[in-house]
């Protein structure tokens, strides 16, 4: 249902055309505000988040006090699913717990 939402807003498309641009990441299929799924395209993700990422640090907050996780850990963890995804890699969420 999420694709066919792209769809009826892009004259022309297909199922097709769409998967091929998610596969491509020319759309990306991202949470901007938790926990809702977004479709956003390529060229806008990082203001995007740039501009929701005050609010979803700010509510998480709690959660990351409660599970006793630091800065630190956050840069420790980023810097290893950096290292995971070089090169163009992509890997699945279960893909980057191994």
């Amino acid at each position: 249902m999420a694709k066919w939402a792209v769809g009826v807003r892009l004259s022309g498309s297909t199922d097709k055309k769409i998967e091929a641009a998610i596969d491509k990441g020319e759309i990306i299929r991202t949470h901007l505000l938790r926990p809702t799924w977004h479709f956003v395209s390529a060229e806008d993700i990082y203001w995007m988040l740039e501009l929701t990422a005050p609010h979803i640090r700010s509510s998480a907050k709690s959660w990351a006090k409660n599970l006793e996780l630091t800065e630190a850990i956050f840069k420790k963890s980023n810097a290893i699913i950096v290292k995971a995804l070089s090169g163009g890699k992509h890997l699945t969420r279960e893909e980057l717990m191994v």
